[in-house]
């Protein structure tokens, strides 16, 4: 989000993206609430559709020194979201159970508001950064925390990670090593990833049995996910892993992971000829129109090149 100073209001630009999970097409005119919030807590509503996998926004006439804005802060339309927000007035305690963490505030200058929320999606995670970082993000859900604190807050928190047989909340950590897990941090409104520093791993005394903590001694706005480290793996194993497509075998339909970043994509048969690359919208080809038989799909992401063998039924 980007405010701009007029006379006495602000204009805010700012840009929304579409992420899904269990689902193979993006939503068209996607009706949403965006709230804009100032020093003082007082809230101005908007109302936008979003009608592709990204896009820009202006709002002009919004409220003077606003301090926040929000996404569906009350609809809570994206079944894949759940939410917890509130007005912190004094150090203690908190419980956000909705988005399955709690918070314990130290000191605080003034009231703060805290918005947490739990995405129930994949990590929105650059090649690039998988590549400088060394990490594969957890498919399964990230964090992002919002707020107000301009009085200044010092808190503490917990990220809980759950890959025992019997839970589902973080299945693919669940034959991962525990002491090759990072916790992931980008700061409000940008794209880029890093590790955080702030946040030590507690496996109970057992780094086996996939269920531990990452502990933050200090809380920083923004969003937090779970990573995977593979400190022996180069920029082209990263993206051979988290660069793919699937399903394989496929029908009428072939996914491509962070198609945004595809330098170039070739697909030939098993004679190696070429054959026409089928229509592609928001990462998805279209097969149905290629024989039965075995292609092989060649993508070049971040100057890397590799391939996969694919399966057309």
């Amino acid at each position: 989000f980007r405010f701009t100073p007029t006379t006495g209001l602000t204009d805010v630009y700012f840009e929304l993206s579409q992420q899904y999970k269990g689902r193979d097409f993006n939503s068209k005119l996607l009706p949403l609430s965006i709230t804009v919030l100032d020093s003082q807590f007082v809230t101005q509503d908007f109302s936008v559709e979003l009608s592709s996998l990204s896009d820009t926004f202006h709002l002009s006439s919004v409220i003077s020194q606003p301090a926040a804005v929000f996404v569906n802060r009350q609809s809570r339309l994206p079944l894949a979201i759940s939410s917890g927000e509130m007005v912190i007035k004094s150090p203690g305690s908190y419980s956000f159970s909705n988005a399955d963490v709690s918070l314990k505030v130290n000191s605080l200058g003034d009231s703060a508001l805290v918005r947490i929320e739990e995405h129930w999606t994949p990590v929105p995670m650059l090649v690039s950064d998988m590549s400088r970082l060394k990490v594969r993000p957890n498919p399964d859900r990230f964090w992002s925390i919002q707020g107000i604190a301009l009085g200044g807050m010092s808190a503490e928190m917990s990220f809980v990670y759950n890959g025992l047989p019997s839970s589902r909340l973080d299945e693919s950590l669940s034959s991962v090593p525990e002491d090759s897990l990072v916790l992931l941090h980008r700061s409000y409104g940008q794209k880029s990833w890093t590790i955080y520093q702030n946040a030590s791993l507690n496996t109970s005394g057992n780094s086996s049995d996939g269920l531990g903590a990452f502990v933050l001694t200090e809380v920083a706005f923004g969003d937090y996910a779970f990573g995977i480290r593979d400190v022996a793996a180069g920029a082209h194993d990263v993206q051979e892993k988290l660069t793919r497509a699937y399903p394989n075998p496929c029908h009428d339909r072939l996914y491509i992971e962070n198609y945004e970043e595809l330098e170039s994509l070739t697909l030939t048969n098993v004679l190696g000829q070429e054959v026409s690359i089928p229509e592609m919208n928001f990462g998805i080809l279209r097969m149905e129109k290629l024989s039965p038989g075995m292609y092989i799909l060649r993508m070049k992401v971040g100057g890397q090149q590799f391939e996969e063998r694919i399966v057309k039924r």
